[in-house]
């Protein structure tokens, strides 16, 4: 991410992982934020938001991102489940950038371009 950097588009990439990465720490400091709530841990919702969110981060780990999808399209009622919803739809927009190929030819570690 260099200012002299001339793969802009790598740059672009960049920016918007970090911008997504953001999202998800916000929206897991908010989570834990109202964690502590006793109450909230009983919601089917919430454990179904988890699962959700689980499967995301897993998917995202082991690089199949062609199983994310938001499903978010409006915000709950529950802070928990809002901070949970938007986790889930910023880790389902960042499979995007992820999946993207740079353009820029990269040294695989055996000597070789690819």
């Amino acid at each position: 991410m260099h200012p002299l950097n001339p793969v802009l588009s790598r740059k672009r990439r960049a920016r918007r992982v970090l911008a997504l990465l953001d999202d998800c720490a916000r929206e897991i400091r908010g989570l834990v934020a109202v964690a502590a709530d006793p109450e909230a841990s009983h919601d089917a919702r919430l454990a179904a938001a988890c699962w959700r969110v689980e499967t995301a981060v897993e998917a995202l780990t082991d690089g199949d991102t062609s199983r994310l999808t938001a499903t978010a399209t409006r915000a709950p009622a529950e802070p928990a489940l809002a901070h949970l919803h938007g986790l889930e739809r910023a880790l389902a927009e960042l499979a995007e950038p992820l999946r993207e190929r740079s353009g820029v030819p990269r040294w695989n570690g055996l000597g070789t371009l690819v």
